[in-house]
């Protein structure tokens, strides 16, 4: 386990489920090829929330460098991660607003950065000379949508007259979310296997029988 693991580690909520028990699951996990392939196998073991905010937070954590390098007098995708390792290891009301606060200024930083470097278009390519820019702008979404999974952990509410359980409701919208760090972080320049290395690391820590590389 990774010291970053290690740190952010909720032992409440590991898994002890046994092999036998999720072998299709476990096929899929061993035949992945992309980090939405590993995140919908996780999904399908019901993997708690917090398995998909530890991801985002590692990912994105880990390119807070090309944010800063391009842009370091702006603290807020920084802050937005910070917020979502405060909430993952004390789940206040005041640690839930700091965090919903923190999100809503890492996107902001993110569509601002996108702008200053004149890419009209999310999904647009065409950014010659500009790709440092570009892939801190993405940097910042990885931030941003890393403390998105922890709101959607910690806020996400069920139509009440519906028959579905809320916790598996809010695992699978996290889930979601987590899948869009990973999105941001390839987009920035981020090899998909070094993505997938850290979803393999964490579903491991919750999933024993899981292959961890």
């Amino acid at each position: 386990m990774s010291a970053k693991l290690q740190a952010l580690d909720p032992a409440e909520f590991v898994q002890s489920y046994t092999a036998d028990k999720y072998k299709m699951e476990i096929g899929a996990w061993d035949n992945a090829t992309t980090p939405g392939d590993l995140l919908y196998a996780l999904k399908s073991l019901k993997a708690p929330c917090a398995a998909y905010v530890e991801m985002g937070i590692i990912i994105s954590e880990e390119a807070l460098s090309q944010f800063e390098g391009v842009y370091p007098n702006d603290p807020r995708p920084r802050q937005a991660v910070d917020a979502a390792k405060a909430w993952l290891k004390n789940r206040t009301a005041a640690n839930e607003g700091a965090l919903n606060k923190a999100t809503d200024n890492a996107y902001a930083a993110y569509n601002a950065k996108l702008q200053a470097a004149s890419i009209t278009s999310e999904t647009s390519r065409a950014c010659k000379g500009k790709e440092v820019q570009f892939r801190a702008a993405q940097a910042a979404a990885q931030a941003a949508s890393a403390a998105q999974a922890a709101c959607s952990a910690s806020c996400h509410i069920c139509d009440a007259d519906a028959e579905i359980d809320c916790a598996s409701c809010a695992a699978s919208a996290t889930a979601g979310v987590a899948n869009d760090v990973a999105h941001y972080a390839v987009r920035a320049g981020r090899p998909v296997k070094d993505v997938m290395d850290i979803i393999k690391e964490v579903g491991h820590r919750y999933y024993t029988f899981l292959k961890q590389s």
